[in-house]
C-alpha cells in the first residue's frame, strides 16, 4: 500500500498533475513561466545558490525571517518557494525507505517518509536533498 502511495505521487508528478504549471509554458493555474534546468551544472550552482537550509521569508520576526524546525518537509516546499521565484520547475515529493535506503544508505524508522525535491533535465529525473544540496539521478522518461 505504501508503496503505491509512492508510486502514485511520483506518476502524478510526471504526468503534470502535481503543483504547478507544464514545464515551459505558463497556465491559468500558474501565471509565471517555470523552465527546466539546463544541465546539471546548472542546477548545482542553483543548489549552492539557494539558502533553503538556513532561512525561509514567511510570517516575519523582527529580522524578516523565521528559522527553520529542521524537519524535511520544510526544508523541501522551501527549495520549491525559491525555485519558483527563480522561474525553475522543481516540486515536493516524498520517498518511502526503499528509495530512501538506495540514496542515503541507512534506514528510515518504520511508517516514516522522507521528504524532498524532484525535477527535470532533459528526460531525467533527478531526485534533490535541499538541506544537504545533494542530488541524483533517479529515473529516466521516454
Amino acid at each position: 500500500m505504501l508503496k503505491v502511495v509512492v508510486a502514485v505521487i511520483l506518476v502524478g508528478f510526471l504526468l503534470g498533475l502535481g503543483v504547478g504549471a507544464s514545464f515551459d509554458s505558463a497556465s491559468a493555474d500558474s501565471p509565471c513561466q517555470l523552465g527546466q534546468f539546463e544541465n546539471t551544472t546548472e542546477l548545482r550552482e542553483f543548489l549552492e545558490r539557494s539558502r533553503t537550509e538556513m532561512v525561509v521569508p514567511m510570517k516575519a520576526d523582527k529580522d524578516g525571517f523565521i528559522r527553520f524546525n529542521e524537519r524535511c518537509e520544510d526544508f523541501a516546499l522551501a527549495l520549491v518557494g525559491y525555485a519558483r521565484s527563480q522561474g525553475k520547475d522543481v516540486h515536493f515529493t516524498v520517498i518511502a525507505n526503499d528509495f530512501y535506503q538506495k540514496f542515503y544508505h541507512n534506514a528510515l524508522p518504520v511508517g516514516v517518509y522522507h521528504a524532498c525535491n524532484v525535477t527535470i533535465i532533459g528526460n531525467e529525473v533527478y531526485l534533490i536533498d535541499p538541506a544537504t544540496k545533494q542530488f541524483w539521478l533517479l529515473a529516466y522518461l521516454n
